[in-house]
């Protein structure tokens, strides 16, 4: 036989969805559960008039009440695990943002300092393209002078200079060319 509704034998029980605790607005919902009352060997029982149910006989309603206690006891344990573990996984999501904060500034700051490593060699390579060219137009310019040079050496050495008065000439054309 089992216990009725009606006979207010109730016990709190936390609702489960999918894995998740779910807190409705009470936090706890209340549920009737139909618990035996009699022993399988009573139900032979005969019924008082005017009761539906047979007699609760006090061992029976001892061990309910323990069976009742520890139902209650677990439940309790659960709950507070469930909050344990509710509160673990939010500190593991406070740690886990932290992390991605300081990873997200770590990689911004690489990417800062690598935009500015690229902007320095890129003034580098420009500043060594324009050395390059200069010194390209310097060494065609001696070449010119040069060539210059041996031909004017080559002509006085043609009209028959002396090598005194050669020499002079020279002197003056290198300062020619050095203002």
């Amino acid at each position: 036989m089992f216990a009725s509704v009606s006979e207010g034998v109730s016990v709190s029980v936390q609702v489960m969805l999918k894995g998740h605790l779910c807190f409705p607005s009470s936090h706890v919902e209340d549920f009737k559960l139909a618990i035996p009352v009699a022993k399988p060997g009573f139900n032979k029982q005969v019924l008082q008039p005017g009761f539906s149910t047979p007699f609760l006989f006090a061992d029976d309603l001892t061990s309910l009440e323990t069976l009742l206690s520890n139902i209650q006891g677990l439940l309790k344990v659960a709950v507070e695990n469930a909050r344990k573990q509710d509160k673990r996984i939010q500190q593991e999501k406070k740690e886990l943002k932290m992390e991605l904060f300081r990873e997200r500034e770590m990689r911004e700051n690489l990417e800062r300092q690598l935009t500015s490593e690229l902007q320095s060699r890129a003034a580098i390579q420009r500043r060594l393209k324009r050395e390059k060219k200069a010194k390209r137009k310097l060494q065609e310019a001696l070449e010119f002078e040069s060539k210059r040079r041996e031909q004017v050496e080559h002509a006085l050495q043609r009209a028959g200079l002396s090598d005194g008065s050669c020499h002079s000439i020279l002197k003056m054309n290198n300062e020619r060319i050095a203002e």
